[in-house]
């Protein structure tokens, strides 16, 4: 399945291609602007602001998922395991672990190297690319719940 939707991926026309590219570069920034914002929120002391954290959880969430759809990354991970584990979770620990897997989305090697793809860094990038997804979706609910 995978494979035939890298495939049809390769079939896209060079303008489909160049705005795939674009979609990437801006998520890929997005998602790191919107992390260091809720990083400098929770950092500041002051209590946190559950409708923007949820806003900003929404905004991590939408471009995670494109970045997802355009990367075509593989994952391997169990969602339910995931989901169970955050929901045991405090805000604030939810906050510091979403910052955490960003940045370490964003260190991957695959974006620096271009030329050869590391199938392992591509996976751990498709991995934490799924993390992203599922923890600010679940920052989004936990504040959703707070208001």
């Amino acid at each position: 399945m995978a494979a035939q939707r890298f495939r049809k991926e390769w079939k896209k026309t060079p303008e489909q291609q160049q705005l795939a590219w674009r979609q990437i570069r801006e998520d890929y920034k997005h998602i790191q602007i919107v992390s260091n914002e809720l990083a400098e929120q929770r950092g500041s002391g002051e209590a946190l602001n559950a409708q923007r954290v949820e806003k900003s959880a929404g905004e991590i969430y939408k471009h995670a998922v494109r970045l997802r759809a355009n990367l075509m990354l593989p994952s391997e991970e169990a969602v339910a395991k995931d989901k169970k584990v955050q929901n045991d979770l405090q805000l604030s620990t939810l906050l510091s672990a979403l910052n955490g897997l960003i940045k370490r989305f964003v260190q991957n090697p695959i974006f620096a190297e271009t030329e050869v793809l590391d199938a392992q860094a591509a996976l751990r990038a498709g991995n934490d690319l799924g993390r992203i997804i599922r923890m600010s979706e679940q920052v989004k609910k936990k504040c959703h719940n707070l208001r």
